[in-house]
C-alpha cells in the first residue's frame, strides 16, 4: 500500500460516503483551526476525478471544521494505488474509533465494524493459537491497542443492540450492560417458566400443589385506564367478606429520577408498572381502599405499605375515610441497607412503612409483639420485582393476623412471595398483577422448593 505526505488544497478533496454523518458541534474545532496549525494529517486517495482528484478516507469532522474556517491547504496521507471499499472502510474505521466525541453506542458499533471487516478480508480465526489463520477479537484488540476483554464486552454489546436497539438509550455503556443482564435475566426467566408449565408432571402431590400456587397467581389484563386494570378487574367479582387479611402495596407514586435511581441499583427487569405517576396515587389507593373494606370480613386486617415522603398523612387520611381504624404508630420493615436520593442532604433510608388498619374488633396474634421487623433487602442478583420483599418478612407479618383456615388477597402482588409465605404457613393467599415477567418469576420460585421450606434467604 503505497503513499506519501504532501499538503493538497481542500477544494480538491471529495467527502464521499462517511461512516459517521452527525460530527456534532465542529464549531469550536474550527475556531482552534483558525489560530493553530493542523496538527493531525488527512488521510485521501487518489481517485480519477479532475475537479476533485482525492477521497477522503479519515478526517471527515476536521474537514468540515476546515471548510467552515475557510482553511485553504491542509496535511494529507495520500495513498497513490487503488484501495479495496474493505481497505478504505478500515482507514476511517480506525481514524474514528479513537475521538472522543464519539457516544458510546457509536464506539462499540465501529469497533464491531472494524472486527466485521477484519474477519471479511483474513476469514475468522477457529483455533485459538498465536499464528493460527484468520482473525478473532484479541486480534482487534491488539489493532487498537485495547484489551481483549474491552473488545469482547463491546462486541456483545453490540451484538446485543442490534437485537435490543433501546438500549441505546442507555446513559453510559455501563448503563446499557446493566440493563442487557435484566433482559437476559428476564429472558431466561420466561423460558424456565414456560419449560415448567409444558413439562411438569402433576402426578405427585408435591406437584398437584405447586400446580395450585401458581394459579393462586391471577395475571390481570392492564386497561386503559388504571382503575379498570388489574385487581380491579377482578374484585367486581369477589364476594363481600371473603378474606381475613389484605396486604395492600400498590405502585409508589414517584418521580422519573427517583424511578431511574431505583433501577440503577437493581437486577430486577422493571416493566414500568412498579411505580405510578403523583397524581394517579390516590384515586388508585381510594379505590383500592373501598374495595378492600367490601371484601374483608368483619375483624379483619389490612396492611397499606407506602412511601411516608410525602404520603404519610394522606395515606392516613385516606384509610380513615374508607372506615378503617388505624393509628399513626406504623410497622417498620428495617432493611439495614439503603440509599438516598440526594446523599449530600439526607441520611440513607434503610427501612419502608406500613400501615396496619382493621375493619372491626381483630385481635392480634402475638400480643405485645414490637413494630420494627428486621430483615434484610431481598439480593439484587436474585431478586425478581424491584420491590420484592422477602418470604420471611411477609411470613412473619402473616403469623401476626392471621390463623388456620383465613384467607389473604394481595391486590397489588408483584413477586408473589406473600403466595410462598401463605403456603408455607399451610394458609392460602391469592394475588392480582398485570406484568407476565413477574408471575414468570413466581413460577420458577414455586418449583424450585416446597412448602414449608420457601425461603428468600436460603443460607440462613
Amino acid at each position: 500500500m503505497k503513499f506519501q505526505y504532501k499538503t493538497i488544497p481542500l477544494s480538491q478533496i471529495s467527502l464521499g460516503d462517511r461512516a459517521r454523518e452527525d460530527y456534532g458541534n465542529y464549531q469550536d474545532l474550527a475556531e482552534s483551526m483558525k489560530d493553530l496549525a493542523i496538527l493531525s494529517s488527512f488521510a485521501v486517495m487518489q481517485q480519477d476525478d479532475k475537479d476533485k482528484p482525492y477521497l477522503l478516507l479519515a478526517g471527515g469532522r476536521r474537514f468540515r471544521a476546515a471548510e467552515l474556517a475557510k482553511i485553504e491547504e491542509i496535511p494529507a496521507v495520500i495513498f497513490e494505488s487503488e484501495l479495496s471499499l474493505i481497505e478504505q472502510k478500515n482507514i476511517e474505521l480506525a481514524e474514528n474509533i479513537h475521538r472522543k466525541d464519539l457516544e458510546w453506542d457509536e464506539r462499540i458499533k465501529l469497533i464491531q465494524e472494524i472486527h466485521n471487516l477484519q474477519i471479511s478480508i483474513h476469514g475468522e480465526k477457529v483455533s485459538g493459537g498465536p499464528n493460527m489463520p484468520g482473525w478473532s477479537a484479541r486480534d482487534t484488540a491488539k489493532l487498537l491497542n485495547v484489551s481483549h476483554g474491552t473488545v469482547a464486552r463491546d462486541l456483545n454489546l453490540a451484538r446485543a443492540l442490534d437485537q435490543v436497539p433501546e438500549l441505546a438509550e442507555s446513559k453510559s455503556k455501563d448503563d446499557a450492560e446493566r440493563t442487557l443482564g435484566k433482559v437476559v435475566k428476564a429472558l431466561e426467566i420466561q423460558e424456565t417458566a414456560e419449560k415448567i408449565e409444558k413439562e411438569t408432571s402433576t402426578e405427585d402431590k408435591v406437584n398437584v400443589l405447586r400446580k395450585k400456587l401458581c394459579k393462586l397467581y391471577m395475571l390481570a389484563p392492564e386497561k386503559d385506564d388504571p382503575l379498570e386494570s388489574g385487581f380491579f378487574d377482578y374484585s367486581e367479582h369477589l364476594q363481600t367478606g371473603s378474606f381475613k387479611y389484605i396486604s395492600l402495596d400498590p405502585p409508589y407514586a414517584i418521580g422519573d429520577e427517583e424511578q431511574q435511581e431505583i433501577m440503577a441499583r437493581t437486577s430486577a427487569v422493571d416493566p414500568g408498572k412498579t411505580w405510578m405517576s403523583q397524581d394517579l396515587y390516590i384515586p388508585i389507593l381510594k379505590k383500592a381502599l373501598a374495595e378492600s373494606y367490601r371484601v374483608l370480613k368483619d375483624d379483619s386486617w389490612l396492611i397499606v405499605w407506602f412511601g411516608p415522603e410525602p404520603w404519610f398523612e394522606t395515606t392516613y387520611r385516606l384509610i380513615i375515610e374508607a372506615n378503617f381504624k388505624v393509628r399513626r404508630t406504623v410497622g417498620i420493615w428495617c432493611k439495614q441497607k439503603g440509599f438516598s436520593f440526594s446523599p449530600d442532604t439526607c441520611l440513607s433510608n434503610s427501612y419502608e412503612m406500613f400501615y396496619y388498619a382493621h375493619k372491626g374488633n381483630p385481635k392480634i396474634l402475638k400480643p405485645g409483639r414490637i413494630n420494627t421487623f428486621h430483615y434484610g433487602s431481598v439480593p439484587y442478583n436474585i431478586r425478581m420485582h424491584p420491590t420484592e420483599k422477602p418470604i420471611e418478612l411477609e411470613q412473619e407479618l402473616i403469623s401476626l393476623f392471621c390463623k388456620e383456615g383465613d384467607l389473604i388477597a394481595a391486590p397489588f402482588l408483584g413477586s408473589g412471595n406473600i403466595i410462598l409465605a401463605a403456603a408455607n404457613l399451610n394458609l392460602t393467599a391469592v394475588g392480582y398483577d398485570i406484568v407476565k415477567s413477574y408471575k414468570d418469576g413466581f413460577t420458577v420460585k414455586v418449583y424450585e422448593n416446597q412448602p414449608p421450606h420457601y425461603k428468600t434467604f436460603k443460607g440462613e
